[in-house]
C-alpha cells in the first residue's frame, strides 16, 4: 500500500485544509481524478487501503478531510451550511484536475466516490452539477440511514439554535465501534483513533438535517453513472430504503454491488480485495470512457 502524500488546500473563506494525495505509482500519468469523501465520524485516514488501490489502478486520488473533521482541527464538528461543504468539495475537484492538467497534457476526466454520509453530498453534488462527473460511486452511503440522532436530543438541538447557541455539542449516535466493522483489528483502530469525530455542534446537525431533505429530492435529477456497493450486514444503513433511492435515480448507467457477509466499513473487512477490485474496475471503465470519446 503506497503512502499518501498530505497538501493543503485554501478554500473560499480562507480557511486551509488538509487533502491526502495518492498518485499512480512509477511517475505513470493518471488516466483520471478521483475526490473521495468520508463519512461523519470518519477521515481520509480510514480509507487509505482503498485509495491506494485506486492509484495503482492509474487513478489520481484525493481524498479531503472534511472542514472541522480528521486533520483539520479547527472548528471541530462545524459548518456554516453543507453549501459550504459543498462548495470546499467542488474548489477541490477544479484544484485537483489543475494539479493533474500539466501532468497529463489535457483535462482528465472526473469521478466523484463518496462513504456512508458523505454519500448524501455525493449525491447532492451529482444532481446539481449535471455534465460534471463521469463517474458517482457511493458506497453504503448515509441517504437513507438506520440509526438517526434521537427525539429528546433533536429538541434540544432546536433549542440551542433557537437561544443562538449554534456551537452547542451534541454526541454523533455512533459511539459502538461495532456498528462500522466486526473485524478484531480494525475494532481496536475506531476505540483509539483520536481523529475521529465523536461530536459535532447544533449547527452541523442541522446542516445535516437540511441536506437530507436535498438529497431525498436529488434521485431524478442524477444522470452520471451511478455505482452502489452495500453491506448486507450493514447496522447503519437502511439497505431496502436505500435500493428504492438508487431505483429512482434518472441515470440510466447505474450498477449494483452487495456484499452479503460485510459490515458497514467495507474498507474494514478481513479481507477487502474483492470490494476494492470491483471499485477500481468499476471506475477505471467508466472514466475511461469519456477519455475514449475526446
Amino acid at each position: 500500500m503506497s503512502e499518501a502524500e498530505i497538501l493543503s488546500q485554501t478554500a473560499a473563506d480562507g480557511a486551509e485544509l488538509n487533502v491526502r494525495r495518492w498518485m499512480p505509482p512509477g511517475g505513470r500519468t493518471p488516466r483520471a481524478v478521483v475526490v473521495y469523501l468520508h463519512g461523519i465520524q470518519s477521515h481520509g485516514g480510514w480509507y487509505a487501503a482503498s485509495a491506494s488501490r485506486l492509484a495503482e489502478a492509474g487513478l489520481a486520488v484525493y481524498l479531503p478531510d472534511r472542514r472541522g473533521s480528521g486533520l483539520n482541527a479547527a472548528d471541530r464538528g462545524d459548518c456554516r451550511s453543507w453549501e459550504q461543504l459543498a462548495r470546499d468539495v467542488t474548489d477541490l475537484e477544479t484544484w485537483a484536475l489543475a494539479d493533474c492538467r500539466a501532468a497529463a497534457g489535457r483535462r482528465l476526466p472526473l469521478g466523484l466516490l463518496a462513504v456512508s454520509w458523505g454519500g448524501k453530498l455525493a449525491a447532492s453534488l451529482a444532481a446539481m452539477h449535471h455534465g460534471r462527473y463521469a463517474a458517482v460511486a457511493l458506497l453504503c452511503p448515509g441517504i437513507c440511514p438506520q440509526r438517526d440522532v434521537p427525539g429528546h436530543v433533536k429538541m434540544k438541538i432546536v433549542l440551542a439554535l433557537v437561544r443562538k447557541r449554534p456551537e452547542q455539542r451534541f454526541e454523533i449516535p455512533l459511539a459502538d465501534p461495532h456498528l462500522f466493522t466486526a473485524t478484531p483489528r480494525w475494532l481496536e483502530f475506531l476505540e483509539a483513533d483520536p481523529l475521529a469525530l465523536r461530536d459535532a455542534t447544533a449547527r452541523f446537525l442541522s446542516e445535516s438535517r437540511r441536506l437530507d431533505s436535498f438529497v431525498a429530492w436529488a434521485a431524478p435529477w442524477i444522470h452520471a453513472p451511478v455505482y452502489l456497493a452495500l453491506a448486507g450486514r450493514d447496522a447503519i444503513i437502511d439497505n431496502a430504503r436505500t435500493r428504492a433511492y438508487f431505483a429512482r435515480i434518472a441515470s440510466r448507467d447505474k450498477h449494483l454491488k452487495v456484499y452479503e457477509q460485510a459490515h458497514h466499513t467495507l474498507e474494514f473487512e478481513p479481507d477487502p480485495t474483492p470490494v476494492f477490485k470491483d471499485l477500481a474496475a468499476w471506475l477505471v471503465e467508466r472514466l475511461g470512457r469519456e477519455r475514449c470519446n475526446e
